[in-house]
């Protein structure tokens, strides 16, 4: 009977389902566990003073709609998925989570990409690169260098490319990420290439 617990679990259901290559449940249940946050946030409404939903209402609605985008990305909804992101975007902000922020900043960066819209990519990566500076997220940091690369590789410009994907190379080897040390350095081959 309570309805972020459960949207909480609609939503890691839908996680899985998208991981084992279900998008189509992935999305049915993503959906559901919006309808239930959205009944959480009817409930906890206060009419007479005005005062928006509390924050945990807040932050289980932009961590189902990421979910969503995702969802959608791998659907290739693109247009939709950043409108996911979007929303989950405005909440991040409204209630100070930053590194959340960031994190709905690069997922739209990686749909503009994935649009061809590389300009728009890196005004979102670059955001979210300074929101993960300023919090000191390392790996965030990496990651990000490694999309600002990739985005000016696909550009043309290769030069740009190679001064963030070294950059990014040398954060994540720095703090031991594979992922994003091997990302970088693929994305070096290819521009490279």
């Amino acid at each position: 009977g309570e309805p972020l617990v459960e949207a909480e679990a609609l939503r890691l259901r839908a996680a899985i389902a998208r991981l084992v290559g279900n998008a189509e449940e992935s999305l049915r249940l993503v959906e559901q566990a919006l309808e239930l946050a959205d009944k959480a946030m009817e409930a906890s409404k206060v009419t007479e003073t005005g005062q928006r939903a509390p924050t945990p209402v807040l932050l289980s609605r932009a961590t189902i709609l990421n979910q969503r985008g995702s969802t959608l990305w791998n659907m290739g909804k693109l247009e939709e998925s950043i409108e996911s992101y979007a929303e989950a975007l405005v909440i991040y902000r409204a209630i100070g989570m930053q590194r959340h922020e960031a994190r709905a900043l690069n997922n739209m960066g990686i749909v503009f990409a994935a649009l061809g819209e590389y300009e728009e990519a890196l005004a979102h990566y670059k955001s979210a690169l300074k929101l993960d500076q300023a919090h000191g997220d390392r790996s965030g940091i990496a990651l990000k260098l490694g999309n600002i690369g990739q985005c000016y590789s696909d550009l043309g410009d290769t030069a740009r490319a190679e001064t963030y994907l070294a950059k990014a190379l040398a954060v994540a080897e720095q703090i031991g990420d594979l992922s994003a040390a091997a990302d970088a350095a693929v994305s070096w081959g290819q521009t490279k290439l």
